[in-house]
């Protein structure tokens, strides 16, 4: 299949590289964001490689896709839009997504923050083709990486986004001529919404140190506003966390325990697991291991 047209959706860094991966083999690619606050940037950005731009408001999209005549392919990468049934289904359009997880796994959103919560082991990234179904679609491509110790969040979300990249530069001349075949799972996996948080945003005081530091890696971007900050409550008193590092003490067996002053709490186990160390509002947190 040749397509008449193409349109890459989205907005950011990632969209941009998707962007760039494209244009390479398509000149009359077109950009298309929906998002008024990034246009210009995203306009600069097509001025100077030469690709053609568009900036229609999402009230507006839906219209705009239906009226599209010819064999299109729309790439949607680091995209908020959610496509209507009818702009799904219209015959001659052919959608797919980059999904930054291993579907069918971790569908929806903010799915770095689940894979590190749930304690996994991997990562990834998907492409695969937009469907009535949340992030169900036939599956183009996928690959995984390793979860590190200490990966935050937003490290996970970053290292999804450059491998999505990659993938799309490895099956480009596949995906533009529709010479792929898909597969779709069919395990029942859950949804996650934005605005789902792991146990409500709040650390558990009775979960391992492992799990108490996987909850805030998991929570954890980098200070922007994917996810509220992490707190901790216990009694009446309740805490915001707002930093914390890991570090090494050495101290003598003992039994579990928990301190408490005006700014911060920190956890002791008798064990070889990690202590945590939680603070406070503008305090900090800290994760100490026995040696």
């Amino acid at each position: 299949m040749v397509y008449e047209k193409i349109y890459l959706i989205g907005n950011g860094r990632t969209a941009d590289n998707c962007l760039r991966v494209l244009h390479q083999y398509r000149r009359d690619v077109v950009s298309l964001i929906t998002e008024k606050e990034n246009s210009s940037f995203s306009q600069k950005f097509c001025d100077r490689n030469g690709i053609a731009f568009l900036c229609i408001e999402k009230c507006e999209l839906k219209n705009f896709l239906l009226s599209i005549t010819g064999q299109t392919l729309i790439v949607s990468a680091h995209n908020s839009y959610l496509f209507p049934r009818e702009v799904i289904e219209k015959q001659n359009l052919k959608i797919m997504n980059l999904h930054i997880a291993p579907l069918p796994f971790y569908r929806g959103m903010n799915a770095p923050t689940w894979e590190i919560f749930e304690q996994q082991q991997y990562a990834g990234a998907t492409w695969h083709e937009v469907t009535a179904g949340i992030d169900a679609g036939g599956i183009i491509c996928q690959r995984k990486f390793r979860i590190e110790e200490h990966d935050t969040a937003m490290k996970v979300l970053l290292k999804s986004f450059e491998l999505g990249v990659k993938l799309l530069e490895e099956n480009v001349e596949m995906i533009l001529t529709g010479q792929y075949k898909t597969y779709t799972p069919t395990e029942k996996t859950r949804l996650y919404l934005k605005k789902d948080m792991p146990n409500g945003g709040y650390m558990d005081l009775d979960w391992d140190l492992d799990k108490k530091y996987a909850f805030l890696r998991a929570m954890d971007y980098s200070g922007t506003n994917i996810m509220p900050f992490p707190k901790i409550k216990r009694g009446e008193k309740e805490w915001e966390i707002w930093r914390y590092k890991m570090t090494v003490e050495n101290r003598k067996e003992g039994e579990d325990s928990i301190e408490e002053t005006d700014r911060m709490v920190k956890f002791y186990t008798g064990g070889r697991l990690p202590d945590l160390l939680a603070a406070r509002s503008s305090g900090e947190i800290e994760l100490s291991c026995k040696k």
